[in-house]
């Protein structure tokens, strides 16, 4: 899985096809932010790479649609929710963080399974 796989679907989410609220390398570090966050949740899936330890890449020296990810596909739409809700809480003009938070649930409740 590649972030490419996380971040596509996310804009769509986030109605931010056109890349203008949110830029790759931004969606990029939260994809990997989320993918740090769900092997300390549930280091059970994590995917090894040989005997060698796959180290995540500078947001800046890859392009998003090529990194590969460190974690199992079924954990996919974790990555979504987990990227629509860091994106969502950026947001400066929102009043009210509760879609945000949902995000949040539905993440975790993705790693519960």
């Amino acid at each position: 899985m590649t972030a490419a796989d996380v971040i596509t679907p996310a804009r769509y989410i986030l109605n931010d096809t056109a890349k203008t609220r949110w830029t790759d390398p931004m969606l990029l570090e939260w994809t990997e932010d989320g993918q740090r966050d769900a092997v300390k949740r549930r280091p059970d899936i994590y995917v090894f790479s040989g005997s060698e330890e796959i180290v995540t890449p500078d947001p800046g020296e890859v392009a998003a649609t090529s990194t590969t990810l460190v974690i199992e596909e079924a954990y996919r739409s974790a990555l979504v929710n987990y990227v629509c809700w860091r994106a969502l809480s950026q947001e400066i003009d929102r009043n009210d963080d509760a879609e945000a938070q949902n995000y949040f649930k539905l993440y975790l409740a993705e790693l519960a399974k």
